[in-house]
């Protein structure tokens, strides 16, 4: 007991209670001798303080015994320092685990729900703060044989490193790493290891201007059907920063993060398309409808122009059809107008633009509507 507290036995057997019992376990301590009054047995946990003044966990145990006919008190005091640090460990990673999950929830979940590459890329880099600390962070995608940045956290200005093209031919061990799915974790970029050396050359003038505030760089390849897309890299102004452990929650939002970039991309590819389409459609409509109106127009003005010379008297005829098919050719661009940009919606509402589609659909197929009236 004495050597726990680190006091001499002389030193320790002259001391009250109160000295090496910390303040805040004082009350604990007048509950232990009622309890042992009582003759019941105690157990509780208390801070006990050493000669030096440090405070230390400490489990009691107490109860009562007879020796020589007397009442006597024995006190079991064990330190358990390395108990409660290891408790408080265990409560710490589970906290950090716990933050980290909920973290990769909630990139799911908006890898799940957002199309837009560049909003969702930065909001990744946001929520990645909380489990992976950062001084600078940034998304980089392949575009040919290179790195493009396309997002970025840190010292440097935004406008000033983004879309910053990164030769991968000059990535060395970093990029053959990278090709077998490998995060790169380089502790000091200054050191004289193949990968800080490597990583020195790939930078080349920007380790002095925009990246002089690295330290600890990481970088996690985005990988896409075994092919590496891009690239998500983490950096500190101090070194030896960054773990394994860091390396694999980072790995995880990389995977997340490659999803979210291929779900762009096809998300791009499908509106393309479709945009391809509308234009295909509308190629067809005015081929079937308005070119053949204006056809007819040409068609019936050569013939008005003929006649004109030679018979006045008929031209009427051709000049009715010209109108005709004027007016069919002008209800056929207001119709295919409207399917572009449907303004009555935005501007009057939704019953005066079916009001205006349902004419637009009478006057181009002559249907009537349901009075047989036409309107």
């Amino acid at each position: 007991m004495y050597k726990m507290h680190g006091y001499t036995y002389k030193e320790f057997m002259a001391l009250h209670p109160m000295t090496f019992i910390h303040p805040d376990s004082h009350a604990l301590f007048a509950e232990y001798l009622d309890t042992i009054k009582a003759g019941h047995l105690f157990h509780a946990r208390a801070t006990d303080v050493r000669k030096d003044g440090t405070p230390f966990p400490v489990e009691v145990h107490g109860t009562t015994f007879m020796y020589k006919g007397k009442p006597h008190v024995l006190a079991v005091v064990r330190d358990i320092t390395e108990q409660v640090q290891a408790q408080q460990l265990l409560e710490q990673r589970v906290e950090e685990r716990t933050r980290e999950l909920s973290t990769l929830l909630e990139i799911s979940h908006n890898v799940a729900s957002t199309i837009e590459l560049k909003p969702l890329l930065g909001l990744v880099l946001d929520q990645l703060k909380a489990v992976a600390d950062y001084t600078g962070s940034s998304f980089s995608i392949m575009e040919g044989e290179d790195l493009v940045l396309v997002d970025n956290r840190g010292p440097a200005p935004l406008e000033q490193v983004l879309q910053l093209h990164f030769p991968i031919k000059g990535m060395g061990l970093i990029w053959e790493m990278f090709c077998r799915q490998e995060p790169v974790i380089i502790a000091d970029v200054h050191d004289d290891t193949p990968l800080a050396e490597a990583f020195r050359v790939w930078m080349s003038e920007r380790m002095e201007t925009t990246f002089s505030y690295i330290r600890a760089w990481m970088g996690i390849p985005l990988t896409l059907k075994e092919q590496v897309i891009g690239m998500l890299t983490l950096s500190s102004q101090e070194p030896n920063y960054y773990t394994p452990q860091h390396a694999r929650m980072a790995l995880a939002i990389a995977n997340q993060a490659a999803v979210a970039i291929e779900n762009a991309r096809l998300y791009e590819q499908a509106q393309e398309l479709a945009a391809l389409e509308e234009r295909q459609r509308l190629a067809r409509e005015l081929h079937d409808s308005v070119s053949q109106a204006l056809y007819g127009i040409s068609l019936g003005a050569h013939t008005a122009r003929t006649l004109l010379d030679r018979d006045p008297g008929k031209v009427a005829e051709p000049l009715d059809y010209v109108l005709s098919q004027a007016e069919t050719a002008l209800t056929e661009m207001r119709a295919l107008i409207f399917e572009l940009r449907p303004e009555s919606l935005e501007t009057e509402g939704l019953v005066a633009a079916l009001s205006r589609q349902a004419t637009a659909l009478h006057a181009r197929h002559g249907i009537e509507g349901i009075d047989g009236t036409g309107g």
